[in-house]
């Protein structure tokens, strides 16, 4: 009864935060191969990407297993079905299953210049699948993940299984973009380029400074709508609940021409006139972003400045 009481807060709290964007993913039991990895192993890996999802500000993430939807591997397909539509009626938007395809450590000597080292390495290879509880469509990827540590085996697998954790993170933040537009009012252009400009995005999206976004503008082919990158940006300033500003740092000329362009026919014909669209894309991410992004407060966010710091730094070191 306690654990039942427990889901339900767990699950209002987590459809009342999601934003319109973020999605609701309900994470099943990991499977392992017998043989080639451990339940232990299935256990750790599915925790390590539960927190992967959670920190990634694109999902909300529940856990099914300790549930009273906890998943029945004797369902039917139309069992199964009848499962998604009760957790979609519950606001979940996916279902992420995973599969643990092997976990194995490898040991070598290593010489030192007193005495010699046992480095221990393990590498774990692991399947993630994402169910689109709306249309049933299913994404599957694998991965693999690996660290060695010396004299000590069970850090050695403790990193790998933190590998986990940022491999997920990463994927999860591709699998789900955020997608808006640039606003036409408030963009600053020097000479031919733009510099600057705000996209409809904010603090109530959970974008934060550092995101980076491609830009695309749209185009009628053939009585379709068609996408074509022309600049890519990345977020200066959260500056409100769906507004933050941006720094063009690619194409500033096109985007600037774009915009003049959508203006253009805006004036001329609003019903046809498309804004320029943004994507979040994953050239900004970094473990660093990851990690100041996820303490929150005055630490993430001196964190995640830094994580720009460093990606500058390493720009300019190019």
């Amino acid at each position: 009864m306690k654990k039942s009481i427990l889901f339900y807060v767990m699950l209002a709290f987590s459809v009342l935060t999601a934003t319109a964007q973020q999605k609701v993913v309900f994470c099943e039991e990991f499977e392992y191969i017998s043989g080639e990895a451990s339940e232990a192993d299935a256990v750790k890996v599915r925790s390590a990407a539960m927190n992967g999802v959670s920190t990634s500000r694109r999902a909300s993430i529940i856990d099914a297993v300790n549930s009273e939807i906890g998943r029945d591997r004797t369902n039917t397909a139309e069992e199964s079905m009848m499962r998604r539509e009760s957790i979609r009626m519950m606001g979940g938007t996916h279902i992420m299953y995973g599969r643990v395809n092997s976990s194995k450590e490898s040991h070598e000597v290593v010489k030192g210049s007193e005495k010699n080292h046992d480095k221990y390495t393990r590498t774990i290879s692991f399947t993630i699948v994402l169910t689109d509880i709306a249309s049933g469509e299913q994404v599957s990827r694998d991965f693999q993940v690996s660290d060695s540590q010396y004299d000590d085996a069970a850090k050695a697998h403790s990193k790998a299984i933190g590998q986990v954790d940022n491999q997920v993170w990463a994927y999860i933040r591709e699998y789900f973009p955020l997608k808006s537009h640039v606003l036409d009012e408030g963009f600053v252009k020097q000479k031919d380029e733009m510099q600057y400009c705000y996209i409809s995005l904010g603090s109530a999206d959970k974008v934060v400074k550092g995101d980076y976004f491609d830009v695309y503008k749209v185009a009628l082919v053939a009585g379709e709508q068609v996408e074509s990158k022309i600049g890519e940006m990345e977020i200066v300033e959260v500056s409100g609940a769906h507004v933050a500003k941006c720094q063009v740092k690619k194409g500033g000329a096109e985007v600037l021409l774009a915009m003049n362009e959508y203006l253009d026919i805006k004036f001329r014909d609003p019903k046809h006139a498309e804004p320029l669209r943004v994507k979040s894309a994953t050239k900004g991410d970094t473990v660093w972003q990851k990690i100041g992004y996820a303490a929150g407060g005055v630490v993430g966010t001196a964190l995640g400045v830094y994580a720009v710091f460093l990606e500058e730094l390493g720009g300019a070191a190019e």
